[in-house]
């Protein structure tokens, strides 16, 4: 069967004027052939009804992507039946159709003005526009130069009159008229502390599973308490659709340092107040029954932020911290003014008197010597004392107090990390990061062909993060996905594997894609390895099952160690090379001197 887009040119001929057919079929009788050839045309490709059906001639690789799913015959099961599920529509879309007559809320159709065939008629446009009751007075539109597929041909236009759309629906604007949300927010009041924020933490039940999504003002304003105190809690959850609503402020920024806040999302008005998210946190039934109270569980009881940060506290600047019974410290990283509004930040010097502490714990001021620096890969662990005031998880030290121990610190708890292998190809291999897994759950997963699990690894860093996935593109962005009963991040891929990297085959190496960054603290022992050409390579993890602690080197190359001075953030290069000793060792590089 010959190909029927054969007459339709690259750059797509005109078929209406206005709402005049100029060229074209007079109705659907074309579809019967279009079935036809999708389903028994011997060269049958994605791309090539793409390309017919927009207005502007498709680059190549825009057009490679779109064959890329379905490489042969074999794949095209989907594509070539999909037209014919047509002779399935004709009286199953009448309950639709009268779902759409009764429809009240915002409806709005933007049209492509160069849509073959009646798809593309004004008078169907119109059937919605006066049948469905959210479409009156709304901004319709037909697009110029758009085909049938208008989002490849008119993506960012579609995507303007869709945010003009929403911003006139939650901001209560008329539809149509331009809106300038910051017009709309309030400004920071300059009689009010620059480190003030606040946010709102709204509940939602998904996938079985109740999490609330923070949303903040930090980097946006300082949460003006004339503003605060006009926002209508009511209106917002019933906006966003949310189960519940807390405040969670007005609060003051202690980190003193650049912060690097996630870009997870788009920003939002919640009464004049403009907002982000931020990050998201776990609730219990029993924090819903109690209204969501901040989600954050009872003073100095843990609980988990998901979200990617590094906060900084400047050499020479004093901080707040709480030692718990088993030697965790954490860090202030806002005072709040909930509970106890008059609290300042020239009080926390003396706060321990005011605290009701729980047996073993102590509060402790120090003035660093170094900067410090928090970093939270994927969830942050906090807590709350009584005031509110909240605090970051930093490290596990030892017990300071032992006498004749002339050490300032212990090591960081060791931490294991999961990970399973996903083979797409030999020049392709996912690696998925488990978020929140047991050693008995990991043991017990069964996996199919082409996955294969990496051995529990004992991380050497004393923090670390991954910025975004491999395939990301934006900081922050990750994708996360269930396989096999648990939510696993995507962390990197490997895209070249099983390099012999000496003569006596003792290393072998693997070239990863992945963004990630690593923190050692001072005082820390780091391990290299040292190429013959001079490259270092760290030591980033161990097999937590070794039986060996002691890797066997070539002669060539060199095993090094280095005891911290001071503080260290490594990036790791990107790609980097992945080397694994005989004792399943791994170092990763090269790192610069």
């Amino acid at each position: 069967i010959p190909s029927i887009y054969a007459a339709i040119p690259a750059q797509q001929i005109p078929f209406y004027d206005g709402c005049t057919r100029i060229l074209g079929p007079e109705d659907e009788s074309f579809f019967g052939d279009w079935m036809t050839y999708a389903m028994k045309s011997s060269s049958f490709h994605a791309s090539e009804t793409v390309e017919a059906m927009t207005w502007f001639d498709l680059p190549d690789a825009v057009e490679a992507a779109y064959d890329a799913p379905f490489p042969s015959r074999t794949y095209m099961a989907g594509i070539r039946t999909f037209p014919s599920l047509i002779n399935e529509v004709p009286g199953t879309t009448q309950d639709a159709w009268v779902g759409l007559q009764n429809y009240q809320k915002p409806f709005l159709t933007i049209w492509a003005s160069n849509d073959p065939g009646n798809l593309g008629s004004c008078e169907l446009q119109q059937s919605f526009i006066d049948n469905v009751p959210g479409a009156v007075g709304k901004p319709h539109a037909r697009l110029e130069e758009a085909s049938h597929f208008l989002q490849d041909d008119q993506g960012e236009e579609i995507a303007r009159r869709l945010v003009e759309f929403y911003r006139g629906n939650y901001m209560g604007g008329n539809f149509g008229e331009e809106v300038d949300s910051l017009e709309e927010t309030c400004e920071s009041d300059p009689n009010e502390d620059p480190r003030q924020y606040c946010e709102f933490l709204l509940a939602y039940q998904r996938n079985g599973a109740l999490t609330a999504e923070v949303w903040g003002t930090q980097g946006l304003s300082n949460c003006p308490s004339g503003c605060l105190d006009e926002v209508d809690l009511d209106a917002v959850q019933s906006e966003n659709g949310a189960l519940v609503i807390s405040l969670n402020g007005p609060r003051i920024w202690l980190p003193m340092g650049d912060a690097e806040l996630p870009e997870l999302g788009e920003s939002r008005v919640f009464g004049g107040l403009e907002v982000r998210l931020l990050a998201t946190i776990d609730l219990s039934p029993e924090d819903l029954a109690s209204g969501g109270e901040a989600g954050l569980g009872d003073p100095y009881e843990e609980y988990l932020v998901y979200r990617n940060t590094v906060y900084q506290y400047p050499a020479g600047s004093e901080v707040y911290e709480l030692r718990s019974p088993e030697g965790e410290i954490y860090t202030m990283q806002s005072v709040s003014l909930i509970i106890d509004p008059n609290q300042t930040v020239n009080d926390l010097s003396s706060l321990a008197s005011r605290l009701n502490l729980p047996e073993g714990w102590t509060y402790q001021v120090r003035s660093l010597d170094e900067e410090l620096i928090l970093i939270a890969d994927g969830e942050a662990r906090v807590i709350t004392d009584d005031l509110g005031n909240t605090y970051q998880r930093r490290t596990v030290e030892a017990d300071d107090d032992n006498e004749g121990d002339d050490s300032d610190e212990g090591d960081p708890e060791t931490q294991v990390g999961y990970e399973i292998l996903q083979v797409l190809s030999p020049n392709e291999i996912i690696t998925w990061m488990a978020l929140d897994i047991t050693q008995q759950e990991f043991d017990a997963i069964q996996l199919p062909q082409g996955w294969f699990k990496n051995q529990p690894r004992e991380v050497d860093a004393d923090s670390g993060f991954f910025t975004k996935s491999p395939s990301a593109a934006m900081e922050g962005e990750f994708v996360i996905e269930e396989h096999f009963g648990h939510i696993w991040r995507h962390v990197a891929t490997i895209t070249e594997t099983s390099i012999q990297l000496d003569d006596e085959g003792l290393l072998s190496g693997n070239n990863i894609t992945k963004f990630h960054t690593l923190q050692y603290n001072s005082g820390r022992t780091l391990s290299y390895i040292i190429s013959p050409e001079g490259d270092r390579y760290l030591r980033v993890s161990r097999d937590a099952g070794r039986m060996s602690d002691t890797p066997t080197i070539p002669d060539t190359w060199q095993l090094v160690e280095e005891i911290l001075s001071e503080d260290l953030i490594i990036p790791l290069p990107n790609p980097t090379l992945n080397i694994r000793a005989d004792n399943e060792d791994s170092f990763q590089g090269p790192i610069p001197e």
